[in-house]
């Protein structure tokens, strides 16, 4: 079952969306002053995976459960590409 990711967002409506994934032990927290510098061109989305960041804690992490939560998170802001 999806979780409910979080995202540190750096909006700009107006700009093509750009979704940030950290790196294994990392969280959206890592991507602050790269996210404000990107902002003026897109809309920034830096995701928290499931057990890390400010995301959700559950009991399993499969490449598959991630890949669903992100499509979840991805539809839920209408980001179809």
């Amino acid at each position: 079952m999806a979780v409910s990711l979080y995202s540190l967002r750096f909006e700009n409506p107006s700009a093509p969306a750009l979704v940030i994934l950290h790196g294994l032990l990392g969280s959206s927290r890592n991507w602050t002053t790269i996210g404000r510098a990107l902002q003026d061109r897109y809309d920034v989305h830096a995701v928290d995976l499931r057990n890390h960041g400010d995301s959700p804690h559950a009991g399993a992490m499969r490449w598959a459960e991630m890949i669903d939560d992100l499509d979840v998170y991805l539809g839920q802001h209408g980001l179809n590409s």
